[in-house]
């Protein structure tokens, strides 16, 4: 019997806690009910992984309530998130720099968020798909 590996695709979530000036709805609650729908799409997929195609956080360094709030709702995924590492993703541009910006945290706080390797190796899910990353910058 096959195994089969359902993946599902994000990218661009650019978390953030504060509403940007345009906006007139409250953005958490606009999180929280984007989440809730990768949730159910996840359920009804039957998705085994989520892959962000970068731009996780909206800024490389984000408050702590903001990366507790990430923590939250990757975690309500109940499913592993692999993340490449984006533009706004990078403290001063730089992929040097990686220890200390926000995603790098939420990989610390979180069991099911994990950014790609930054040397480009490859990530094999369930022995059967590899995942070559291409991080912003390189």
């Amino acid at each position: 019997m096959k195994k089969e590996i359902k993946i599902l695709l994000i990218s661009d979530v650019h978390l953030r806690l504060k509403n940007p000036r345009a906006r007139t709805d409250n953005i958490e609650d606009v999180f929280r009910d984007k989440f809730k729908q990768l949730k159910n799409i996840i359920d009804d997929s039957g998705a085994n992984y989520v892959v962000s195609g970068g731009d996780f956080m909206d800024v490389a360094k984000a408050p702590n309530e903001v990366l507790l709030f990430a923590k939250e709702l990757v975690e309500s995924l109940g499913v592993p998130v692999y993340e490449v590492v984006g533009n706004h993703n990078q403290h001063q541009k730089s992929l040097s720099n990686h220890e200390i910006t926000s995603i790098r945290i939420l990989e610390m706080l979180c069991d099911n968020f994990n950014i790609l390797p930054l040397d480009n190796s490859p990530v094999i899910l369930d022995n059967l798909l590899a995942i070559h990353p291409r991080h912003y910058g390189d």
